[in-house]
């Protein structure tokens, strides 16, 4: 059986790879191209930006900041799964058969997983608690 990792951006986060039970994976430790983890690492990074901007615009319309930062648009974020997604298709084209990068869809708060491209979207949760043995 594959090894299955999903790309999910976080918050603060170094790598934007994690495990099944949602414990984050180092992405050198990841069989693929150097080009390929320099891009998925870039992309991480400016979701954290445009992440923090959201908060930001969100505490300032809530009262419980001041300035002028504007929420980050609906275009912008399309923008950047789009990008996520062709990092995503480039990796699975180059990774190992032994390893899975899932992606991510979000749907409101509802998390569901595509192992392959033109595969099916499937119900996703992380499996919490220890490793099975």
């Amino acid at each position: 059986m594959p090894m299955r990792l999903l790309i999910d951006p976080d918050f603060g986060a170094d790598d934007c790879l994690w495990d099944m039970r949602g414990t984050g994976i180092d992405i050198d430790s990841v069989p693929m191209s150097v080009p390929a983890r320099e891009t998925l690492r870039a992309w991480q990074k400016q979701w954290d930006v445009l992440a923090m901007q959201d908060l930001e615009a969100e505490a300032i319309a809530d009262g419980m900041a001041s300035g002028s930062t504007e929420p980050v648009s609906a275009s912008e974020w399309k923008e950047h799964e789009r990008q996520g997604h062709a990092i995503w298709l480039e990796i699975h084209q180059g990774l190992d058969p032994q390893w899975q990068v899932g992606w991510l869809h979000l749907v409101g708060d509802v998390r569901r997983v595509q192992w392959s491209p033109g595969g099916p979207i499937e119900p996703f949760e992380y499996r919490r608690g220890p490793p099975a043995s």
